[in-house]
């Protein structure tokens, strides 16, 4: 979760979700197209392999 957008994802262990908004206190949280976004872990060690610098939560410059 971020307390600002753009920023790095910090993880939290464990959040409250609320239903229509996403998670309390993420700055997606509210109305908007992509409250939450789920990853699958298989994609997420994938991308560990190909990428084992990529810090979890940052994205990479290419794909902004």
């Amino acid at each position: 979760m971020s307390k600002k957008k753009g920023t790095v994802k910090e993880d939290v262990g464990e959040a409250l979700l609320i239903e229509g908004l996403g998670l309390a206190g993420d700055a997606h949280a509210g109305f908007m197209h992509r409250q939450v976004s789920l990853l699958a872990l298989e994609d997420i060690e994938e991308i560990q392999e190909k990428l084992p610098v990529l810090k979890q939560g940052v994205l990479p410059k290419t794909s902004r």
